[in-house]
């Protein structure tokens, strides 16, 4: 009686972030944790009384121990102690914490972690929204000036020096002025000679997709047109873009509609 009630009070329970932790020093006998025949640390704040029975479920981490109606979570390691009972009898040291803490504590987390993970996806998305308008944007801008005859005038910036010097090249010859066939602006020119250069290293399939870009087919188009998945298609179109150098089909359309216009399509084929 009176170990159990010096060990009680050495050993209070530990108020910590999964709950009140419990220790115990009591024999094991067929996974069952007879606490009424050992000693208990305070059980203050807890479910226990140091008088159960726990019934030990072994875990790949951590334990279970049941009393019937609550559970604990916890570990135990089997001590060397003889107080001259059978062979057979074990004792073994244990820290008990309530199972419903451990799991109050647990889904905290994870709904911080969910919020955290939410907080993340909508920073890249804004991230993204930001990106497209600063990069992506003027080339689709321009892309249907292009697309619908209307050049950029004189001195007005799309923000895409090679767009830029197109629209002024295709704005002089719009005023009919003599330039010789095929005469680009150099940096225009080089552009579009390695655009179509990297088309070498497309394979079969790729070219395929390609050329269905080409003919004016949207991307929906494509699985049943090549007789593939959707995810398929994407993962050409990755493959595509990386090749040619382009980020986005919105680039790749512009290069094709500029091709065009210039007489340098046939060149992809």
């Amino acid at each position: 009686m009176v170990s159990a009630v010096w060990r009680s009070a050495s050993y209070p329970a530990a108020d910590g972030q999964f709950g009140s932790a419990v220790t115990a020093l009591a024999p094991i006998q067929d996974s069952r944790l007879l606490l009424m025949d050992g000693l208990v640390g305070s059980v203050t704040g807890t479910y226990l009384d140091g008088q159960e029975t726990l019934v030990i479920h072994q875990g790949r981490y951590y334990n279970e121990y049941d009393t019937g109606t609550e559970r604990y979570i916890g570990l135990h390691q089997t001590i060397p102690i003889s107080r001259g009972e059978a062979e057979s009898t074990a004792w073994a040291a244990a820290i008990l914490i309530p199972q419903d803490s451990y799991a109050a504590y647990t889904a905290e987390v994870q709904r911080t972690w969910i919020i955290a993970a939410l907080g993340l996806l909508l920073g890249l998305l804004a991230l993204s929204f930001f990106l497209a308008r600063r990069f992506v944007r003027p080339i689709t801008d321009s892309l249907k000036r292009f697309q619908q005859e209307e050049l950029p005038e004189q001195g007005l910036s799309s923000g895409i020096s090679e767009v830029d010097e197109l629209a002024e090249f295709l704005n002089a010859r719009a005023r009919n002025q003599r330039l010789e066939q095929g005469e680009l602006p150099p940096n225009i020119a080089e552009l579009f000679d390695q655009f179509v250069a990297r088309k070498d290293l497309l394979t079969e399939a790729e070219r395929n997709i390609l050329r269905y870009y080409i003919d004016g087919h949207e991307i929906a188009d494509i699985p049943d047109l090549a007789f593939i998945s959707m995810s398929t298609v994407r993962k050409h179109n990755r493959s595509i873009y990386e090749k040619l150098g382009v980020a986005s089909r919105d680039e790749l359309m512009l290069y094709i509609d500029l091709l065009r216009r210039c007489g340098r399509l046939q060149e992809l084929f």
